[in-house]
Formats: C-alpha cells, structure tokens, sequence
C-alpha cells in the first residue's frame, strides 16, 4: 500500500476509503513508511468510520492541506442509525471528554498538522462520538479555517438529538481560528 500512495506523491486531491486507512494501520512504522504528499490541497475521506491513527499519519504526511472532506456513508436502518447517533451522558449533553483517546493526544503534538487547512466538509454528519472528537480537534489546531461546512444525509439522520441543540454546542467548541464560519446546509428544512 505503501509503495501506491509513493506514486501519488504528487496529487493535489487525494480521496482515501476506510478501508485504505485500515490497510495503512497494520504497517510498522506508519510515519516512517508513509510518503510526503507536498502538492496536495484537498483530502477527501470517503465510506465508514475511519482508522484514527492512521488518519492522524496521513494529515501529518500532507503538510499543506487546505480543505478536508468527510464524506462517510450514513447508517444503513433505523435501529443501526439509533446506535451509531452520538451518545449523551445522563443530561442529554454531549461527552467530549474521553481520557483513553491516546489518539486526540497524537493530534494535538507540536508541529505543522493542519496549519493551512481552509475548510472542512462533513457530509452525511450524524453526531456520532467519532466525528464530534473530529469537529472538536479540527477547531482547536486549525488556525487558518475559515469554513466548516456540516451536513446530514438525511435530516433524521441526528436522531433524538435536535438539530438546534446539537448546532449551539459545535458553535460553542473552542477554536483556534477566531474567522472560522460554520455553515449548516441540511439542518434547517
């Protein structure tokens, strides 16, 4: 897998599957074996939940990023999409305080991770713990955003969670960037 991705060093836009982060999370050494995609602008994450560690190597390993795109594929039933919308703790609020995320911790290390990202899309958003970690670490190192864009497949795709509610506590997630715009396309029908 390693020795593919080194022939497309020089992409500007890169669409990645879960299953190629999956791939990526079983090599010795990712940092070490993955290439520097310096040319590339846009990464596109498509199909389910993603390899944390292995999306962390890839962000460090395409310095110059500028837009992000989620584009993960909703729940299949009703009952799959009930376990799969972000849990709450015992007062309907949102837990984003897991202490066993070793990863978050990796996110967050010194360096140049997302210093030019520009704007982050979700697609098919459906609140769930994952990608409300993703939202929440994004805004606090991305100091150059200016757009993040959160949309959902299928309006009932948040569950019991109203929209609003959900809405005002990404809004209120601390941030690096102080011009960065949230923008909310499907919620609002």
């Amino acid at each position: 897998m390693s020795q593919f991705l080194r022939a497309l060093t020089h992409v500007k836009r890169l669409a990645v599957s879960d299953a190629t982060l999956k791939s990526l999370s079983f090599a010795e050494d990712l940092l070490g074996n993955l290439p520097t995609f310096h040319n590339t602008k846009q990464l596109i994450m498509t199909s389910g939940e993603t390899a944390d560690k292995a999306l962390i190597a890839l962000l460090k390993a395409i310095p110059n990023l500028e837009s992000l795109v989620f584009d993960m594929d909703p729940p299949c039933s009703d009952d799959e999409e009930e376990d799969y919308v972000a849990g709450n703790n015992a007062d309907g609020e949102l837990n984003l305080d897991n202490k066993d995320d070793d990863w978050k911790l990796d996110l967050v290390t010194p360096g140049c991770l997302l210093v030019h990202l520009k704007s982050v899309c979700f697609k098919d958003f459906t609140g769930n713990p994952g990608e409300i970690k993703l939202v929440q670490l994004i805004l606090k190192i991305a100091k150059a955003l200016q757009t993040m864009t959160i949309s959902s497949f299928h309006y009932s795709a948040l569950g019991n969670r109203k929209s609003k509610e959900l809405e005002a506590e990404i809004t209120s997630l601390p941030r690096a960037s102080t011009s960065c715009v949230f923008k909310f396309p499907s919620w609002h029908s």
